[in-house]
C-alpha cells in the first residue's frame, strides 16, 4: 500500500451518561490539506466534548494544486460552515443567485470548431484555485484540533478498547473512531477490505469483491493538467473564449475543460486523453509526472486553432493518469469509516470528487457531534452515515464514467464515429448533452442538508427504540 495518503478522521464520542472526549484521527494526503479532511474538521466545530487529532502525512500544510470547481450543493455547505465571505473574496465578483453561463461546449477536434450548447444555471459553478479553498479551510478549523505532521498510517486493528493506530515512524495512537480521509490509496480501505474479506471467507461467502475494492484501476485515461496566465493567452489571441467563459471542448477519445479562476488571473486547464481498451489495466508507469509541451501539442495537433493556442501558452504542464475504485459495498465497519477518495474515488467527469468529500464530511461531522453519538452508539452512527452516503457516492462515482464516455463521442450511438468527423451534428450533440444533464442536475437541483436531516432522523429513531 505505497504511494500518497490522504487524512483519517475520527471523534471522541459520549458515554452513555456523560460527555468524554473522543479521538480525532486525520491523515492528509501528501500535498498537505485535502478538502474532505479539512472540512470534516471545520464542520466540528469547536470541539469542546471532542478531542481532535488530525495525523498528516505530508511533513507540512501546503497549499497545493490547480483548479477545483464547487457546485451549488457544495457551496451550500460552505455557507453553512460560514466561510461563505472568505470564499467570495476569491472570486471576481461576489456570487449570486442570478442566472450564469456554466459551459460553452464546443466540438473542437476539427477545424473550424462549433459551439453547439450553452448551459445556464442559477449561480453557475464556483471555480477556485485548490490552495486558495484550502487556506480558507484551514483559517477556520478549530485551534483546539492538533494537527500531527509527517505522520504516515501503516495499518490500524479495532479492539474492544478503540482502534489502534500504527504510523510507518513506529508511534502509534488509539482513537475511538477512525475516519479516513487517505486518498485513492487508502491504507486504510486496503485494511478494511482485507478484514471483510477474511470475515467472508470464514462464513463461506465470496471474499472476492472485497479484495477488488483494495487497490484502484485505471480508467484508460490520463489528464494533462495546469494553468495559463491569462495576460500571456491574451497576448497570443486577444478574444480567446477562456479569458472568461467556461469551456468544453468535445473530440474523439479526447476532451479539454477550461475555466478563468483566481479572480481572472489565471485560466485552468485539464486536457483528457483516452484509449478505451485499457480500461481496468494496470498502469505500470507514475501516476503522476511533468510533461513535456510538445507531448501534449501532439495528442492536440489536428484540433482547431484556439485549442492549439490555450496549450502553447500552458508552461510546466503535469500528466495524471486517472484512476478510480470499484464500488465498495459499504464506506464503514465498526470503528472506521471512509470518507472522500478512500470510499469513492472517481473520474472527474462531473467535477463531483470535490464535493463527494465535503458531503462526506459535513453529514459525518453532523452524526458524531449529535449527543447521541456515544462510544457505544458508534457502530450504529457509522451504518447511519453509511446508509446515507453509500449509495450517493456510488450513483456519482458511476455516472461520473458515463458522462466522460459521452464528452469523448464514445457513449450510445456514438461508438463509429472517427476523430475530426464533420458528420456528427450539432443537434446530435445537443441531444446527447441534454440527456447527460438530466444525470448531473443533482448538483445544483437537491440539497445535502436533505441528507443529513435524514441521517440525524435515523439516528433519533435508533434512541427511541432503545428507550422503548
Amino acid at each position: 500500500m505505497q504511494g500518497r495518503q490522504g487524512k483519517l478522521d475520527g471523534v471522541r464520542l459520549r458515554t452513555e451518561e456523560k460527555q468524554t472526549q473522543q479521538l480525532v484521527a486525520y491523515v492528509q494526503d501528501t500535498r498537505g490539506g485535502g478538502i474532505g479532511g479539512l472540512t470534516f474538521a471545520l464542520a466540528l466545530g469547536d470541539c469542546k466534548s471532542l478531542q481532535v487529532d488530525l495525523y498528516e502525512a505530508a511533513p507540512r500544510l501546503a497549499e497545493k494544486g490547480a483548479g477545483i470547481t464547487l457546485w451549488e450543493r457544495g457551496w451550500q455547505i460552505m455557507k453553512r460552515l460560514g466561510v461563505q465571505a472568505d470564499m467570495d473574496g476569491l472570486l471576481q465578483s461576489p456570487r449570486n443567485d442570478t442566472e450564469a453561463l456554466t459551459f460553452e461546449f464546443r466540438k473542437g477536434d476539427q477545424e473550424p470548431g462549433e459551439s453547439f450548447y450553452q448551459l445556464f444555471l442559477k449561480g453557475g459553478p464556483i471555480n477556485y484555485h485548490r490552495a486558495e479553498l484550502q487556506s480558507v479551510l484551514l483559517k477556520h478549523i478549530s485551534p483546539a484540533c492538533r494537527f500531527h505532521l509527517s505522520r504516515r498510517l501503516s495499518s490500524y486493528s479495532e479492539r474492544e478498547d478503540g482502534v489502534h493506530l500504527k504510523f510507518e515512524d513506529g508511534t502509534t495512537a488509539t482513537c475511538d473512531i477512525l475516519v479516513a480521509a487517505d486518498g485513492i490509496k487508502s491504507v486504510a480501505r486496503g485494511n478494511m477490505m482485507e478484514d471483510q474479506a477474511k470475515a467472508a471467507d470464514a462464513q463461506g461467502d465470496d471474499a472476492s469483491p472485497y479484495l477488488q475494492c483494495i487497490q484502484p484501476f485505471f480508467s484508460g485515461s490520463v489528464a494533462y493538467r495546469g494553468l495559463v496566465r491569462s495576460s500571456i493567452l491574451r497576448e497570443c489571441m486577444p478574444d480567446h473564449r477562456t479569458l472568461t467563459t467556461p469551456t468544453q471542448y468535445w473530440g474523439k477519445n479526447k476532451h479539454l475543460i477550461v475555466y478563468p479562476i483566481s479572480q481572472g488571473r489565471f485560466v485552468n486547464v485539464v486536457a483528457f486523453c483516452s484509449d478505451p481498451k485499457t480500461e481496468g489495466t494496470v498502469y505500470d508507469k507514475p501516476w503522476t509526472r511533468v510533461a513535456e509541451k510538445d507531448e501534449l501539442l501532439k495528442q492536440y495537433e489536428t484540433w482547431e486553432t484556439e485549442v492549439k493556442v490555450l496549450l502553447k501558452c500552458l508552461d510546466d504542464p503535469t500528466m495524471w493518469a486517472i484512476h478510480a475504485l470499484k464500488p465498495l459495498r459499504s464506506y464503514v465497519s465498526s470503528r472506521v469509516v471512509l470518507i472522500g477518495d478512500a470510499a469513492h474515488a472517481m473520474t472527474p467527469h462531473q467535477g463531483a470528487g470535490a464535493s463527494q468529500a465535503i458531503e462526506d464530511a459535513y453529514i459525518l461531522a453532523a452524526l458524531v457531534n449529535n449527543p447521541r453519538c456515544t462510544i457505544a452508539s458508534v457502530p450504529d452512527v457509522l451504518r447511519i452515515y453509511d446508509s446515507i452516503r453509500q449509495p450517493f457516492g456510488n450513483r456519482v462515482q458511476a455516472a461520473s464514467r458515463h458522462q466522460g464516455q459521452c464528452y469523448e463521442l464514445n457513449g450510445p450511438g456514438f461508438a463509429h464515429i472517427l476523430p475530426g468527423d464533420k458528420s456528427v451534428t450539432s443537434e446530435a450533440l445537443r441531444t446527447l448533452l441534454q440527456d447527460l444533464i438530466k444525470g448531473w442536475n443533482w448538483q445544483w437541483s437537491c440539497s445535502a442538508e436533505t441528507d443529513k436531516e435524514q441521517a440525524l432522523s435515523k439516528l433519533c429513531e435508533i434512541d427511541l427504540r432503545r428507550a422503548g
